[in-house]
């Protein structure tokens, strides 16, 4: 594997060579805006020019700490990161590279991982650990629009269960029953594409839309909602479950190329 030298650096953060050289080796007697710093620094570690100094190097086995945040608002969220870290564990245990999996309470704990994972977390969360980290990010059920593009995204293909729960009632009146999202970008991407959608944050929104669901045709995502459901006898669902083995795969091939920096071509990433 190629390298990566300071021109590749002063290439992806379209800056010169000399910027970069006075930001690499702290030169404080150059004026250097603070903004132009972080990038060129969170550019240098990405394509592994200068690691922190808790990475390990993958290639010689070294372990590797793996933070994982999110926001948890409601017992829902409790439930959903509580699945996607159980399968986080049993996947990256399969994986030929040692993971430390890391469930951060405090978003002022991932100053201290090789990687992050931000799961279901607002634009503005998202903004504010990237600017306090120069950890590789990974954002999971999000979706961030950021032009510099120095972190990764995977999120599921909505259109997808779309088309999935069409075929499967023959219509396209649908209702989407789903987890609460604290992402409002992705809040309205699933409203453009279902005309109805229940957002789940307790047992108290099934209940408040009972009636509705037992008469219409409705769309799970998520164990947890799935189990209301069933527990209110409501059977006429088409159930899909969002944290899948796949979806945990695409994180950690993703985390391994970027840590091994073999980049992935794609900063977005569907799943089903």
């Amino acid at each position: 594997m190629k390298n990566t030298t300071i021109t590749d650096v002063a290439r992806d953060a379209k800056v010169s060579i000399a910027t970069v050289s006075y930001v690499l080796n702290n030169r404080t007697d150059q004026k250097i805006s603070d903004e132009t710093r972080k990038k060129v620094l969170q550019i240098a570690n990405l394509l592994g020019y200068k690691r922190n100094n808790n990475a390990y190097s993958l290639v010689s086995g070294g372990s590797c700490n793996i933070g994982i945040f999110t926001d948890i608002y409601s017992p829902i969220d409790a439930c959903e990161i509580s699945e996607f870290i159980q399968l986080c564990l049993k996947n990256f245990n399969t994986s030929n590279k040692l993971f430390n999996v890391i469930h951060l309470s405090d978003f002022k704990d991932t100053r201290a991982n090789d990687a992050i994972i931000l799961y279901n977390v607002s634009s503005s969360m998202f903004n504010k650990i990237a600017d306090a980290s120069l950890a590789p990010i990974l954002a999971v059920d999000c979706l961030i629009n950021n032009p510099l593009e120095l972190f990764y995204q995977i999120n599921c293909d909505y259109i997808k269960y779309f088309n999935l729960a069409k075929e499967h009632f023959n219509s396209e009146k649908l209702t989407l029953v789903i987890p609460n999202t604290h992402n409002i970008e992705l809040r309205e991407h699933i409203l453009n594409i279902f005309d109805d959608v229940v957002f789940v944050s307790s047992s108290k929104d099934i209940i408040a839309n009972i009636e509705k669901l037992r008469n219409c045709n409705p769309v799970i995502i998520g164990n947890f909602i799935l189990d209301l459901m069933n527990s209110l006898e409501i059977k006429n669902a088409y159930f899909i479950n969002k944290n899948t083995d796949s979806k945990v795969k695409a994180v950690i091939d993703t985390i391994e190329q970027v840590l091994d920096k073999d980049l992935p071509t794609s900063h977005h990433i569907l799943t089903i």
